[in-house]
């Protein structure tokens, strides 16, 4: 695996954590609404970190979408 690649992976996963906590918190809040938007990126970045260990990347959401 190149170097980049775990790069990209790990900065994926740190911003799926991110938006998993965001999720969490604004559920806690019964921001249901925002809550589901955080869970998508989770799970966007957390696809992408998959992707990224292969050296696939896409720039817009339909592609990585699309691909997976």
């Amino acid at each position: 695996m190149e170097d980049k690649n775990k790069r990209l992976c790990l900065y994926c996963l740190k911003k799926a954590k991110l938006c998993l906590e965001s999720a969490r918190i604004l559920k806690e809040s019964e921001d249901y609404c925002s809550a589901a938007n955080r869970s998508y990126y989770d799970v966007f970045h957390c696809i992408r970190s998959i992707l990224a260990l292969e050296g696939i990347g896409f720039s817009k959401h339909a592609g990585v979408m699309a691909y997976f």
